[in-house]
């Protein structure tokens, strides 16, 4: 199951709590979003440049920070 990070859109393998960070933004759910809103980190994320964030997990082939942001907020707005 792909679990869609709420700052990103990006399909991780785990939900975004307990911890677990999303290897495209780098929010580490549980810790940043705590006293930071959504919108704020995702702000922050774009205002860096939107580049992928995991030293560890290679980036995706073809990846698009900005088509996976528009797939997230069309998702939102069904």
């Amino acid at each position: 199951m792909v679990n869609m990070c709420p700052v990103c859109g990006y399909g991780m393998d785990d939900p975004p709590e307990d911890y677990n960070i999303c290897p495209s933004c780098g929010t580490e759910f549980g810790l940043h979003d705590a006293h930071t809103s959504i919108a704020e980190l995702r702000a922050a994320w774009l205002r860096s440049g939107a580049h992928w964030w995991s030293p560890v997990d290679p980036q995706p082939q073809g990846w698009d920070p900005y088509l996976q942001l528009d797939n997230l907020m069309a998702a939102r707005s069904v």
